[in-house]
């Protein structure tokens, strides 16, 4: 309920009973109670002389410490000094209860905590759980990541960053990395050290079907229209076409599986184009006779930019229109870095 005029406070009552000697006009130090006397404002003390009140007029407290009668007291005068003092509750958190700090807090030994443990969350769900605001601006606004891990140790074998440990050698993983809404899993650190990368891009394909009767004089774009596997879908089985997810270095893998090749030919090339570059392997065919079965190979290590593309092209120049390329035929990309 409201309250007029000034509001209480808290406050605790101290007294202070002296006997006194013949005229004695000064009462200081302990009292019967076994208190010392002390006062931090005169307005918060009252002094009685044989249980009467006496009037601010009649003594004088203004050294904090004593309380000093204007006039002598009698042989066994009983003097009791009252304080008054005002004090706030600490701000404190509970014990038992737990509660919130608002502000900055230090600790100069050694935190240990048995429950789990929140920073950004008051629900944290794992032992240690970090979080930001949900505008994603970081804890206090311009924090760029979630949490770092700094070790400025310059001893040689002694500045290592992070130790994470399995719980065990076989099924437990020592690291889990996953997306911004915990969908999907990025990386996984098995407990024996195998790294597997589930978003990381790597595809392979193969001919649908038997890519007869090659043409001669002109560029052939080989479909590879059946994918065997298609890890973060940047492979195109429709263009034949890989599309690089992000800017790195891609490792590009190609076996052709010929019948037929036809020793008249002048060459054959394949051609693996990029956004960046083209690369080129060629073989000149004069065996001194048709090669029924024939494998073209090709592995280079390939610069690419985000969203570059990148598909296989085949020329035979001159001979008879007789090559097949078969549907064993291999074409993978994964990236490296």
């Amino acid at each position: 309920m409201p309250y007029i005029g000034t509001s209480p406070s808290n406050g605790v009552r101290r007294k202070h009973t002296y006997t006194a000697t013949a005229s004695q006009t000064s009462f200081s130090g302990a009292g019967a109670e076994g208190a010392t006397l002390s006062y931090n404002d005169s307005n918060f003390v009252d002094v009685y002389q044989n249980g009467v009140k006496l009037s601010e007029a009649d003594y004088t407290s203004t050294s904090g410490t004593a309380i000093v009668l204007a006039q002598g007291a009698s042989v066994s005068d009983i003097v009791e000094v009252v304080v008054y003092d005002v004090f706030s509750v600490a701000d404190t958190v509970s014990k038992a209860d737990g509660g919130t700090f608002d502000s900055n807090i230090s600790i100069g030994g050694t935190l240990g905590v048995t429950g789990k443990t929140g920073v950004g969350t008051s629900s944290p769900a794992a032992a240690f759980h970090v979080q930001t605001t949900a505008d994603g601006t970081g804890l206090s606004g311009d924090d760029i990541y979630v949490a770092r891990f700094q070790n400025q140790e310059a001893t040689s074998d002694r500045s290592f960053g992070l130790d994470i440990q399995a719980g065990s050698s076989t099924t437990d993983q020592a690291l889990r990395i996953k997306d911004h809404d915990g969908t999907n899993t990025l990386m996984i650190v098995d407990g024996l050290g195998h790294i597997t990368k589930p978003k990381q891009s790597a595809f392979m394909a193969q001919p649908g079907s038997q890519i007869a009767n090659i043409a001669t004089g002109a560029n052939e774009h080989l479909a590879f229209s059946t994918e065997r596997f298609d890890q973060n879908s940047d492979y195109n089985n429709s263009t034949y076409q890989f599309t690089a997810p992000v800017t790195g270095k891609y490792m590009c893998n190609v076996n052709l599986y010929f019948v037929y090749l036809d020793a008249a030919a002048n060459y054959y090339e394949l051609r693996v184009d990029t956004s960046n570059r083209d690369y080129y392997t060629i073989i000149d065919p004069d065996f001194g006779q048709d090669n029924v079965y024939f494998c073209l190979s090709f592995s280079q290590l390939v610069d690419m930019d985000a969203n570059d593309t990148c598909d296989i092209n085949f020329h035979q120049a001159g001979g008879s229109q007789q090559t097949h390329v078969q549907v064993t035929s291999v074409w993978s990309m994964y990236l490296v870095a």
